[in-house]
């Protein structure tokens, strides 16, 4: 178990009562730990005393080891060298952890309601036994308010520091209420976030004690839009509207029978989605002067596109010089006049904006394939076995709004 690089220490638990505490989950911080505030990411450190180089290396040349021999470890084996402090080790009345070097280290734990934040001294021979004593926690409760009706604020983060260390963290159910702890009898800094509301910092919040915390709501800024249909632009009526944040949906609603929409939020520069039956779903993000738009939907089936005139169809068949059917056969198509799909200027469309077009195709089973092309020109198709020329292949004159039929022959 490579003990010869590291310093074990047999840590046991117990509980106020004086029993043996199970259950226990339990943290290791070396002294010289940044201090993880709620927006930075926890960081590894190899101990705060000053180690010896020499073993500093033996220790880097094992850690490989030190992994795959894990399993013969206890539960807890703790490898220094790695992100230790983001990790919660578990174990019923005591363990045995393995330090890089002895020491000075705070243990953070709790079981069925207790709690300890303890600092152990661990010998630099090692082979020593620690009490950590758990006593009764007190839990941290309250209610997150705002708005202007003052209503409940549910899936707010509020997080509990102390010393510019997290203690406790959690959200507020559906009613804005929270209940965090065990945490310590202490003064902490409560810092309460709400992707709706401005972030509210409370300092000297005493647990145990419920109190309310009232949030100020972000300025809206209103979205407004039509949804239409393509090509004819009449209105979308009952389409369902959403407006995108970095957590999801933040407020939605339907448009009415004139394909109108209006919504309003706190974000600034939303993404709108717009979601209706029989319809490609379409994404925009929105810039920030909140203009009204017009969304125009794109038809979801093939068949329609084409019969709408957006698009043409190819219906096409590949045969072997035996006029039986060609499987799993790859047919590219080609434009004689290359282009580029453009989009709308200024606007940044995400989803359900370009008309559909497939620049190659597989036939299937029965050597039958199928091609979408959303403009009037002319194509080259080939049917791909084996080497191809760009002479080979097969020039069709397709026209939005009509269907093609036609044979192709592999290398024709």
């Amino acid at each position: 178990d490579r003990d010869d690089l590291m310093v074990p220490c047999r840590l046991r638990f117990m509980t106020a009562a004086g029993t043996a505490a199970n259950g226990v989950e339990f943290q290791i911080l070396s002294l010289d730990d940044p201090a993880p505030h709620s927006s930075s990411v926890p960081t590894a450190r190899l101990g705060h005393i000053q180690v010896d180089p020499e073993l500093r290396a033996a220790w880097q040349r094992h850690r490989l080891l030190g992994t795959l021999t894990r399993p013969r470890f206890p539960v807890a084996a703790l490898h220094f060298g790695r992100d230790s402090r983001a990790t919660t080790y578990r174990c019923d009345a005591a363990t045995t952890v393995r330090f890089l070097a002895g020491g000075v280290y705070r243990v953070d734990a709790r079981a069925a309601g207790e709690l300890a934040h303890q600092m152990i001294e661990v010998a630099d021979s090692g082979r020593g036994e620690v009490t950590v004593q758990l006593r009764p926690g007190v839990w941290l409760t309250g209610q997150v308010r705002g708005g202007a009706e003052n209503r409940p604020v549910g899936a707010a983060m509020v997080v509990a520091l102390r010393d510019g260390r997290i203690v406790v963290s959690g959200e507020t159910d559906a009613g804005g209420r929270f209940r965090l702890g065990p945490t310590p009898d202490k003064l902490l800094r409560l810092e309460v976030r709400h992707q709706a509301f401005e972030p509210l910092v409370v300092e000297n919040v005493r647990p145990g004690t419920d109190a309310v915390h009232v949030l100020t709501p972000l300025p809206e800024h209103p979205v407004r839009g039509v949804v239409r249909r393509r090509p004819a632009r009449t209105p979308v009526a009952g389409a369902e509207v959403r407006l995108l944040g970095e957590q999801g949906v933040v407020v939605k609603t339907r448009t009415d029978a004139s394909g109108s929409f209006e919504l309003r939020s706190f974000l600034i520069e939303p993404t709108v989605e717009v979601v209706a039956v029989g319809f490609l779903d379409y994404q925009e993000a929105l810039n920030a002067n909140g203009s009204p738009r017009t969304f125009d939907l794109i038809p979801a089936q093939p068949e329609e596109r084409q019969r709408v005139g957006l698009t043409a169809l190819v219906i096409g068949t590949v045969l072997d010089a035996a006029s039986h059917p060609v499987k799993n056969c790859p047919v590219h198509v080609q434009p004689v006049t290359p282009w580029t799909p453009s989009g709308i200027e200024g606007r940044r469309i995400l989803r359900g904006g370009l008309l559909p077009f497939q620049q190659m195709v597989v036939t299937g089973p029965d050597g039958a394939f199928r091609v979408e092309w959303p403009r009037s020109e002319a194509l080259r198709l080939i049917a791909v076995q084996g080497a191809v020329t760009e002479e080979q292949g097969k020039l069709v004159d397709v026209v939005v709004g009509k269907r093609h039929q036609l044979v192709l022959h592999p290398g024709q």
